[in-house]
């Protein structure tokens, strides 16, 4: 399979230290932005072997990756196979489970978790509930081993991690996503980075480098094997073909509850991955319109979109040529040419990078009119900033 063109794409890369994390504290990991360019690479921090994961796109065109469960060198066992969509603010892993009858109609029957054919699941006698956005999941949680596929097909093992398995699920899952990882970490020991650290105790860092391509939705298949990459997640190693030029440090931040509140940032939007955002400018023809904020701005590629808060929405589109609100129950909402004249500039520690027209519609682009993917809340007084895989997909 021939590696995706990212000639003119931003690398954001998180090191995570394994020191453990108070539950009010700021996330002890930081973010490397860089652009491809003509300078010479400068080398990244290497904590040994690296592993490539490739990532797929699922019905509803999230990123989702190759997950196995249960019976790890288990000689005859059954491996479960499943796609997890990826969140990075997220800090729990959850799987459809063979007890969800809503489960059913968003995966089919075929692509549930069942308990009864692994020897490597343990019960934990607790009970999770996550909301993301509009979907919610709910289910008791197990202790099972789990494992990446890797692009060279073989498994990447993680044991012992807490698994939600879902017993109640409103749109949480769907054709090619049986269920989610999320690589954020307010959850403590049983996010994802503590399992590695568990099961890794002489590593010192993790890094964790992503890379998102705008390819079409999987449609065809929950099995994503067959579908074209959509990306790939670099684990302990970067792959410098990714980037050129000097790296630029941004410091993630964990808002505490407090924080979050006066940021109004909304509590159905996990915020593990967040950055200070010094400033964003609309380039809209030849008027170029800039907003300074200092807000929290939620980095999550699991949403497509990119969430302002209302004014600024109206504020982003007041000069874009044929640009049209909608209010809508999800937020006022623009339609405008689908070749729009327009970009996006964000600042983050005073470095600029720029989300291209072309990111900025969806919808047939062969047509005249399409939606615009910069959208406001839904609520008139959130403040923060949400930028989802359109953002995603020129930084990581």
């Amino acid at each position: 399979m021939g590696r995706p063109d990212w000639s003119s794409w931003f690398v954001l890369l998180a090191i995570l230290g394994c020191s453990p994390l108070p539950a009010a504290s700021a996330l002890s990991f930081r973010s490397l932005l860089g652009t491809r360019s003509p300078l010479v690479k400068r080398a990244l921090p290497v904590d040994g072997d690296g592993l490539e994961i490739p990532l797929y796109k699922d019905s509803l065109g999230r990123y989702v990756a190759s997950i196995s469960m249960g019976n790890q060198e288990k000689v005859g066992a059954t491996i479960q196979n499943f796609s997890f969509v990826l969140s990075t603010s997220s800090p729990y892993t959850a799987v459809a489970g063979a007890k969800c009858a809503a489960c059913i109609s968003e995966v089919g029957s075929s692509s549930l978790y069942n308990d009864t054919i692994s020897q490597t699941e343990v019960p934990l006698n607790n009970t999770q509930s996550l909301v993301i956005g509009d979907n919610q999941v709910k289910g008791d949680t197990i202790s099972e081993a789990c494992a990446f596929v890797q692009r060279n097909g073989s498994l990447w093992w993680y044991p012992d991690q807490t698994v939600m398995v879902a017993s109640e699920s409103q749109n949480f899952f769907a054709n090619g996503a049986a269920g989610l990882i999320g690589l954020g970490r307010s959850s403590g020991k049983d996010s994802f980075i503590d399992t590695v650290f568990r099961d890794h105790a002489g590593w010192n860092t993790l890094l964790i480098g992503l890379a998102f391509e705008d390819v079409p939705a999987t449609t065809t298949s929950s099995d994503p094997t067959g579908g074209k990459a959509a990306g790939v997640i670099n684990l302990r190693r970067t792959d410098d073909s990714l980037y050129d030029g000097d790296i630029k440090y941004s410091q993630v931040v964990k808002p505490t509850s407090q924080e979050a509140t006066a940021a109004g940032t909304p509590s159905n939007y996990p915020s593990d991955w967040s950055l200070k955002l010094d400033s964003w400018t609309v380039n809209a023809g030849s008027t170029k319109t800039q907003y300074t904020s200092g807000g929290i701005a939620i980095v999550e590629p699991y949403f497509p979109e990119i969430r302002l808060p209302q004014q600024e929405a109206v504020l982003f589109y007041r000069d874009v040529n044929g640009a049209t609100m909608m209010n809508t129950t999800d937020g006022p909402t623009w339609t405008l040419p689908c070749k729009p004249d327009v970009s996006l500039d964000v600042v983050f520690s005073g470095t600029k990078f720029t989300v291209e027209s072309r990111y900025l519609v969806e919808g047939d682009t062969s047509q005249e009119r399409c939606t615009g993917v910069v959208r406001g809340w839904d609520n008139p007084f959130v403040s923060s900033y949400m930028l989802g895989a359109a953002f995603a997909q020129t930084v990581y």
